[in-house]
């Protein structure tokens, strides 16, 4: 098995870099003229070797790269890439498989696997987000902030939550637990399946667990945890008591009919329509390290005493396709890594929050930046910079982008300079990330 931090932590770092060079063919293609216009909004059906619509042509090169992905075989079972520009849908493809029933595996780990037969991934398709899932939960945190004007994320998390201050957690702030700083990673005993639905069992988890290291001394990436702790403080914030799903989707989702986005199953029926995980595989790493041999090393990063610890606390929720293709697991509502959604309804949520419509302009500058430029995450291993429940890389045009990573090489971003919303969703899980714009990256840049 995969170790949880190697495939962690490999993912976060090259879908990290590889974020970019999206971004940059993205900017480059769109900033051909300023603003969109009528000429510019012509739909046009995506060739039937997969299915789609481009709603502004200059987004085609775009498609083109993700057809040569599929074609060469870059994707092991299906994808899903959608773009909101300024509040509108520019482009939403997919193609490959939602579930892959037989495939071929390659005589030398240079060619990639041939799927034989499967269900082909269409416009409903949905997946896991992963941590991916991060995101929506650091936006609802700011949303109940913003309404509470006595509260910010350097006031204490006793402010709110008095029981938490024991144990030398008594000056955490709330912005340590968005940074991953709460020194909680894991608690002092194992979690179960029921313990993380019970909001109850939960405060009185974290509020007899001693941290790890000084709150706010430093920052190691709380892969499982930052969600539930999350959700404790938004319940305590929110004048209705409500946690952070609730708050997405009475406030965000709902009253812009987005119902494709969620935080574990809305209902057991709906997982008819979620992609099948899987992988990766033995050839999946060998083909990946030809691709990138620094990947390699950037894989053994993870292979720590932190993360053997994270498997032990959560060992029924392992970085496995089979433990999140589970039903039971599918249908908690796990606020760090349990989302699923569709990546058109998922891009869609995130441009009405790039559009000023969900946070106050005040609160979308404060995202905009990181908090953490370029510190070192001391359970990935790796320098990264971090805000407030997101992380951050640069535009080619040199601003800030925000949004998260997920296992398996989910990806989703917000550009708020450019009013630009992207989703990347797959179910062919990749060891070192997303090479879905590993390849013809010059076409990025003209």
């Amino acid at each position: 098995m995969i170790s949880r931090g190697r495939i962690c932590l490999a993912v976060l770092i090259v879908s990290f870099l590889l974020t970019a060079l999206v971004l940059a063919a993205l900017i480059t293609i769109m900033m051909t003229s300023s603003d969109l216009d009528p000429s510019n909004d012509e739909s046009s059906d995506v060739p039937t070797t997969m299915g789609g619509v481009v709603h502004d042509k200059r987004f085609e090169k775009v498609v083109e790269v993700f057809r040569s992905n599929l074609d060469a075989g870059l994707e092991r079972a299906g994808a899903a890439f959608a773009v909101y520009y300024k509040g509108k849908p520019a482009v939403h493809v997919w193609g490959g498989y939602k579930e892959v029933k037989e495939q071929r595996v390659p005589e030398r780990a240079e060619q990639p696997v041939k799927v034989l037969a499967g269900t082909p991934w269409d416009q409903h398709t949905m997946t896991v987000m992963f941590s991916t899932t991060k995101c929506l939960s650091a936006l609802a945190l700011a949303h109940v902030l913003q309404s509470s004007p006595s509260l910010s994320y350097s006031s204490l998390v006793t402010d709110v939550w008095p029981a938490y201050g024991q144990h030398g957690k008594e000056r955490t702030t709330i912005g340590d637990v968005v940074l991953h700083s709460a020194g909680l990673p894991y608690g002092s005993r194992p979690l179960t399946p029921d313990d993380v639905q019970r909001p109850e069992v939960l405060a009185k988890y974290f509020e007899e667990s001693t941290p790890i290291w000084e709150p706010g001394s430093a920052s190691g990436y709380h892969a499982l945890t930052i969600g539930l702790l999350v959700d404790q403080i938004v319940r305590r914030i929110d004048a209705k008591g409500r946690g952070v799903w609730a708050v997405l989707d009475d406030d965000l989702l709902r009253p812009h009919r987005i119902v494709d986005v969620s935080m574990g199953l809305r209902k057991e029926a709906d997982n008819a329509r979620v992609a099948t995980l899987s992988g990766p595989d033995r050839y999946d790493i060998e083909r990946e390290k030809l691709r990138n041999p620094e990947s390699l090393r950037l894989y053994n990063l993870g292979n720590n005493s932190y993360n053997e610890r994270l498997n032990e606390v959560f060992s029924w929720i392992t970085p496995t396709a089979d433990d999140y293709n589970r039903l039971s697991n599918r249908l908690l509502s796990m606020p760090s890594n349990l989302g699923i959604a569709n990546a058109e309804e998922l891009a869609h949520a995130l441009s009405i929050v790039a559009s000023g419509n969900f946070l106050h302009d005040k609160t979308l500058a404060l995202l905009s930046k990181p908090v953490l430029e370029d510190e070192m995450d001391i359970i990935n291993g790796y320098e990264e910079s971090k805000g407030y429940g997101f992380q951050y890389t640069k535009s080619p045009k040199g601003s800030w982008i925000f949004g998260h990573s997920g296992l398996g090489g989910q990806n989703v971003r917000i550009d708020v300079e450019e009013g630009l919303a992207i989703a990347y969703l797959c179910n062919g899980m990749k060891v070192f990330g997303q090479p879905f714009w590993a390849t013809n990256r010059e076409t990025f840049f003209h």
